[in-house]
């Protein structure tokens, strides 16, 4: 798990992303629709070489899910 933190922000949780890897990204999203939650963004493929969403938490945390796609 990663944690990038822009210091100082307000409220909580601003400018803080936590990367949870998990072994099927588009699986974790349709798990997380059939429970009723809306995440941020859909799985998209990036040039870094991930596949990933995103989700906030109730305290403005930024939980990006992913899995490596090299």
């Amino acid at each position: 798990m990663e944690v990038n933190v822009e210091s100082g922000k307000e409220p909580k949780g601003l400018g803080i992303y936590i990367y949870v890897n998990v072994e099927n990204v588009d699986e974790y999203y349709q798990s997380l629709l059939d429970k009723g939650l809306t995440p941020s963004s859909k799985p998209k493929n990036w040039s870094w070489g991930n596949r990933e969403f995103a989700i906030k938490d109730p305290d403005g945390y930024k939980l990006v899910f992913y899995q490596s796609i090299n």
